[in-house]
């Protein structure tokens, strides 16, 4: 994040783009109108996203941190000759598992956050979560940045 702010600081347009392979290539993108930092911006048209919960796989309210989803004209549809593998990564609507966790920005009619209403935020891997004995989940990236933040 902080090499975003020092860009926006300078006056140079950083746009995301979020995919992966099994999603030719591109599910998301930054908006140059409406370019929020932290964001991987909106789906972009005829895609879907949905949050779903790591446990029950239920979808969760926007603003809620979930395992994301994609579907799409542009998400594969299986895996060549590896049924096993496409069975473990597209449920049987083609809902594609990105694996990644994030949220979706609620949608606001006031404030400065009513332009993001929408837009995916990615915050780390499902399998490299740590999970406490509280039962909170961790993402490591977090205690990463809060250390190398700490004198």
């Amino acid at each position: 994040m902080e090499a975003k702010r020092i860009f926006q600081a300078i006056g140079i347009t950083v746009q995301n783009g979020y995919g992966l392979t099994e999603t030719s290539p591109v599910v998301a993108i930054r908006d140059p109108n409406c370019n929020v930092l932290g964001t991987i911006g909106p789906p972009l048209k005829h895609t879907q996203v949905k949050v779903v919960d790591k446990e029950t796989g239920l979808s969760v309210p926007d603003g809620s941190k979930g395992i994301l989803k994609f579907r799409g004209d542009q998400v594969m549809k299986g895996y060549y000759k590896n049924t096993k593998a496409t069975e473990a990564a597209l449920d049987k609507d083609g809902w594609f598992n990105t694996g990644d966790i994030g949220w979706i920005v609620p949608k606001h009619t006031m404030g400065r956050s009513r332009k993001a209403g929408g837009m995916i935020v990615v915050v780390g891997r499902a399998k490299d979560t740590i999970v406490l004995s509280t039962g909170e989940n961790v993402d490591p990236k977090d205690v990463e940045e809060a250390a190398l933040n700490s004198k």
